[in-house]
């Protein structure tokens, strides 16, 4: 690759390339980032390389950060259908994975005793974000985690947890959702029937919670 001229710099291939005025310096391989070169002194140039591994890495985030905060505004406007008891257009509303699973009239029947939680939109705090690619046995696709607690007072949570799916047109639908343990936020006393798996949820790698019945 030859020198870059004019008043920028430019990393590539691991090599820091400025104007002719100036030397070719190493860089961490995989940079790529711009720099002032005329205006930054050599004696700044060894800070401005040692900071380019870290530039990179926010770069490599920004993907997944648009990821999630797209992904939990989504989640938002699902949870106000449920809010509103709109089951059938929350139904409508979810990932395909999601309606292949749960008939509309079975996450209707899921869903309506439910309804408290759903109410409690000011007192659901997110607390766990997670971006995820190809997440089995999801169908292969973008996911994100995202998992919600709601503080009832008295040592009772109610926790929450959506998996986001990134489908083909664009937009994040919901492809599964669990309750846990159940929405007074009473300690398990028969797990099998308390923890709500409204849609089959992956295996359990990266702290995602085991599958149970759809009961």
């Amino acid at each position: 690759m030859r020198p870059i001229t004019g008043p920028l710099a430019r990393v590539r291939d691991g090599a820091l390339f400025l104007p002719s005025s100036l030397s070719r310096v190493e860089c961490p391989r995989g940079a790529d980032a711009v720099l002032v070169a005329m205006k930054i002194p050599r004696r700044l140039l060894a800070i401005a390389v040692a900071m380019l591994p870290v530039a990179a890495a926010a770069q490599a985030s920004a993907p997944a950060d648009s990821a999630i905060s797209a992904a939990e505004r989504a989640a938002d406007a699902w949870f106000a259908l449920l809010a509103n008891r709109d089951y059938a257009g929350s139904w409508a509303a979810a990932s395909k994975y999601f309606r292949e699973h749960v008939s509309r009239e079975q996450w209707r029947v899921n869903a309506e005793p439910l309804a408290r939680q759903f109410e409690r939109t000011s007192l659901r705090r997110l607390v766990e974000a997670r971006w995820l690619h190809d997440e089995p046995p999801l169908p292969p696709a973008e996911y994100v985690v995202l998992r919600w607690l709601t503080d009832l007072g008295l040592g009772r949570q109610v926790g929450e947890r959506i998996i986001m799916a990134h489908e083909a047109d664009g937009a994040w639908r919901p492809a599964t959702y669990d309750l846990f343990p159940n929405v007074d936020g009473l300690p398990y006393l028969a797990p099998d029937r308390e923890h709500r798996t409204i849609a089959p949820a992956p295996a359990p790698p990266r702290n995602i919670a085991r599958p149970g019945g759809g009961g």
